[in-house]
């Protein structure tokens, strides 16, 4: 646990220090309005930031993400701030359940610092579902929640956590 603390403590020193700006502070997307800095806000924003995928949302993505926004993919590859809005104007509506796919996160909150993680499923159509571990990275910011740093890896966490 001490290791998580670490880490989170060192990431978010880097992406103040060396923050671009931020998402936009007036944003109208009725799923990121009236946020606290609590787990049940950072829940609320993990699953707009989940159906922003399933639903093609840019908006959405342009208010929650950080412009510095850097995401690690499982296969090692890294996504920028401009290429998660590209991908979503890329998305068709995937039928997929947001439930299903994220049924159980965790939340560590640290002063203007929180990670969200757990593991998502990636039951999309025509692939097998597979459970990838994930952690995204939030900063408070002009009242409000912004992920700057997202990472998935391969390796299965333990049976406990």
């Amino acid at each position: 646990m001490q290791a998580i603390y670490t880490f989170i403590s060192a990431a978010v020193g880097l992406a103040l220090s060396g923050s671009q700006t931020v998402a936009t502070h007036d944003c109208r997307v009725p799923s990121l309005v009236e946020q606290k800095k609590d787990e049940a806000t950072l829940r609320r924003l993990e699953h707009a930031w989940q159906s922003s995928y399933v639903t093609g949302d840019v908006e959405a993505r342009k208010c929650l993400l950080d412009r510095g926004f850097l995401e690690i993919l499982v296969d090692g590859k890294m996504k920028r701030f401009e290429d998660e809005i590209s991908s979503a104007k890329s998305i068709n509506n995937a039928a997929s359940s947001l439930d299903q796919r994220i049924p159980h996160i965790k939340i560590l909150i640290h002063g203007k610092a929180a990670v969200a993680y757990g593991r998502i499923n990636t039951n999309l159509p025509g692939t097998e579902s597979v459970g990838v571990p994930f952690a995204d990275y939030f900063v408070w910011e002009q009242d409000a929640w912004h992920a700057y740093f997202s990472r998935q890896t391969k390796k299965a966490p333990k049976k406990n956590w």
